[in-house]
């Protein structure tokens, strides 16, 4: 009897589990990670890539199209505003050591100034600043989707995040500086590389 009523509840439970699952799984599909109000509120702030021509992409050029995002996972396409990641050298003749980056222009008109952000430690992700703290995306901890940050800093200003020193994140290169001066000459010479990319006609440089 007792063996037939285990059997009866974790029949039930399984029923539960999967119209639980099920639900959350369409509430997923049907909002895509985000909430109505969320949805409204960025509609108002962003205009999706779909919609903006190359000409009107403030920092893109030959020098910075490689680095250009077209997409990224579980964010709609109409929702991705202009932004520019990848592997910036500190040092043009030598690739084998260049820092992470991500850089997101302004989130409405232009501006000529420049947030940069990078995570303490050193040596702690700056993507988890990107993706948790100060970037137009959330993904945190135990969410099971990522979700718009309308107070995200890209807002109000141009944000570039760095993975600094080499070694930190998806930064590349051999660990070898021995205090903070090396580390500060290395992520000059980054920004200075930085710079002369994003520097183009289609909106003020940070010179």
């Amino acid at each position: 009897m007792a063996t037939g009523l285990v059997s009866k509840m974790l029949g039930v439970l399984s029923v539960l589990l999967i119209a639980v699952s099920a639900g959350r799984l369409d509430e997923v599909a049907r909002r895509g990670g985000f909430t109505a109000q969320t949805l409204k509120d960025w509609e108002l702030r962003s205009r999706g890539l779909d919609e903006r021509t190359t000409s009107q992409r403030r920092y893109y050029n030959d020098k910075t199209k490689d680095y250009f995002v077209e997409s990224l996972p579980e964010i709609p396409q109409s929702f991705l505003t202009e932004m520019y990641s990848g592997l910036m050298p500190i040092d043009e003749n030598d690739p084998s050591r260049a820092l992470f980056f991500v850089f997101q222009p302004r989130i409405g008109d232009p501006v000529d100034e420049i947030v940069i952000w990078m995570n303490g430690g050193p040596g702690c992700s700056s993507l988890e600043g990107f993706l948790q703290e100060t970037g137009y995306i959330n993904w945190g901890w135990g969410q099971y989707a990522p979700e718009i940050n309308a107070y995200g800093w890209p807002t109000l200003s141009n944000v570039l995040w760095v993975e600094q020193p080499v070694g930190t994140g998806f930064s590349i290169g051999t660990p070898n500086a021995t205090n903070e001066e090396d580390i500060a000459s290395d992520f000059v010479k980054f920004f200075k590389n930085f710079e002369v990319r994003a520097s183009n006609t289609h909106s003020n440089d940070f010179s």
